[in-house]
């Protein structure tokens, strides 16, 4: 899903072997009329800091489509270019 032109955050890359981290349930939320999953990792036992999201774009005839916001101390880094209401939407998101 992602590109190697990212680079990932060490924990996040070792969540994905041993899914040691806070993974908080995919919300589906409506921004700007259309429907989107927003999935949510956070590192284990600094869960407030350091965060990937991942907004999947469900509503398109070509499939899903993805962006990623990683939130960490320096504030925050996208993968891909989500249109100006998702990347608001996101950067406002809190898990339920």
């Amino acid at each position: 899903m992602l590109s190697a032109a990212y680079e990932l955050p060490r924990w996040f890359r070792k969540f994905n072997t041993d899914q040691d981290g806070m993974a908080f349930p995919v919300e589906v939320k409506t921004v700007g009329g259309r429907r989107y999953e927003f999935a949510q990792v956070c590192k284990p036992r600094d869960a407030g800091r350091n965060c990937v999201l991942v907004v999947f774009d469900i509503g398109t005839d070509e499939g899903p489509i993805a962006w990623g916001l990683i939130r960490d101390e320096d504030g925050g880094e996208w993968w891909g270019r989500p249109p100006v209401a998702v990347k608001q939407a996101a950067e406002a998101y809190e898990p339920s």
